[in-house]
């Protein structure tokens, strides 16, 4: 790996020697490709990766093209799937932020979970003698309840600029 000569520059070389990388290289074919080892472990992004191709492979199961991709531009922000001809309607109709993971699905889990969390810890401490939950008030714990789906769905959809924007509101 070699950096740039600019100096007070970003030293991309330094950068990657921290990173454990000494070489960089490029393919070619892809196809003649073959994986050789792979980390063993839990790690977070692999799960999450996993957890995306799962999705991913039942939405193309539900759904026909060009719908599937659609939806998973919709809901996942994986765009990739998406035809020039599709990207262009979506242009020309002017809703193209309708593509983008944005506050309105943020919203729609945070506020899906936590009416859900609310209307369980209200049906507990109506079951529960008074005595045993003294001050203790359902709204505030749920919404506490529902910030870990919240970073859950964030992190699925890879913590894009307005879905990261929506979960810190």
């Amino acid at each position: 790996v070699r950096g740039s000569l600019s100096p007070e520059g970003f030293d991309f070389e330094r950068f990657m020697r921290w990173q454990g990388i000494y070489v960089v290289g490029g393919v070619s074919n892809p196809e003649r490709l073959s994986l050789q080892h792979r980390p063993e472990g839990f790690r977070l992004d692999r799960a999450l990766e996993q957890w995306r191709q799962y999705l991913r492979a039942e939405v193309r199961t539900l759904l026909s093209a060009p719908y599937d991709a659609v939806f998973l531009a919709m809901v996942l922000g994986q765009r990739g799937d998406l035809t020039p001809a599709v990207q262009q309607s979506f242009r020309a109709s002017g809703t193209t932020h309708l593509l983008v993971v944005s506050g309105l699905n943020v919203s729609c889990i945070a506020i899906g979970v936590f009416w859900i969390w609310r209307t369980l810890l209200r049906l507990v401490r109506s079951w529960l003698p008074r005595s045993w939950y003294p001050g203790w008030r359902p709204t505030p714990i749920a919404a506490v309840l529902s910030m870990p789906p919240v970073l859950l769905y964030c992190s699925l959809v890879g913590w894009e600029v307005p879905a990261s924007r929506a979960a810190l509101m």
